[in-house]
């Protein structure tokens, strides 16, 4: 019996590292948020989303591996400044990224100002019609050393 845990533990351990879990091959992004060259803050009412969408991962053995993982910012509202943390705090993968940007009602804005909501009003409407949306946004960036990353909304596809 010993002789199995032996053998399961040779096994599972090579794989979990080189599934990609924890390790220290990751990033640490943190960036400005601008409109029109000055930091974005958006109305009171607003809340802005910021997420790195991985297209293109480097892999532990340094060959790039494609994915579709999003990995939430967390965005200063009245500075317009962001960091991504990762899910363990620790980073991000270095890689190639869309940067999807979202505005949307708060809930309790959105309360006061529908009472009584109407066919095709919700909350989850995108105040910047969905220009930088998920699967829409014009803002990509490739992230290979932890970086300040700065994303104009009127230059999106300007580098930086």
């Amino acid at each position: 019996m010993r002789r199995s845990h032996l053998i399961l533990t040779f096994l599972i351990v090579p794989l979990a590292v080189s599934s990609g879990c924890s390790g220290g091959n990751t990033v640490w992004i943190t960036g400005k948020l601008l409109k029109g060259g000055t930091p974005y803050v958006p109305p009171n009412d607003q809340l802005v989303t910021i997420t790195f969408v991985a297209l293109e991962l480097q892999g532990q053995s340094g060959k790039p591996v494609q994915t579709g993982d999003p990995y939430l910012a967390e965005y200063d509202q009245a500075r317009g400044t962001f960091t991504v943390p990762g899910p363990d705090r620790q980073g991000i993968p270095p890689g190639k990224y869309r940067v999807a940007v979202t505005q949307k009602m708060k809930r309790e804005a959105f309360d006061a100002a529908h009472p009584r909501p109407k066919r095709g009003v919700n909350r989850e409407t995108d105040m910047l019609a969905d220009r930088f949306g998920i699967g829409t946004s014009p803002i990509f960036r490739e992230v290979k050393r932890s970086q300040e990353v700065t994303i104009d909304l009127d230059r999106p596809t300007k580098s930086s």
